[in-house]
């Protein structure tokens, strides 16, 4: 069984996007209302790096195992090798653009 790329292009980008605005915040600019926007926006972006984590760990674990989790990749077909049985890691990259 192969690792499908698109979970893993989709971790990618949701860590990606959460801990660059986790990184921005510091320079939001207070607003003043009822609910403050910047809490806001940090829980938010907090949601997106938890969201992606959750992704890696839930559909990306070794398919021989089941115990460690893969390495994200975006292209590259050479997915490593699982740390608990030592099993090459497989993406069905080639297997989307047939």
């Amino acid at each position: 069984m192969k690792l499908s790329i698109k979970w893993s292009r989709a971790a990618i980008v949701l860590i990606a996007a959460g801990l660059i605005g986790l990184l921005s915040c510091p320079f939001l600019f207070e607003i003043d209302a009822l609910i403050n926007i910047k809490t806001i926006v940090l829980i938010l972006f907090f949601l997106l790096v938890f969201a992606g984590l959750l992704i890696r760990l839930i559909k990306l674990k070794c398919p021989n195992c089941r115990k460690a989790s893969a390495l994200l990749r975006w292209s590259n077909p050479d997915g490593g090798y699982c740390p608990s049985c030592g099993e090459h890691f497989e993406y069905d990259i080639n297997d989307n653009y047939r």
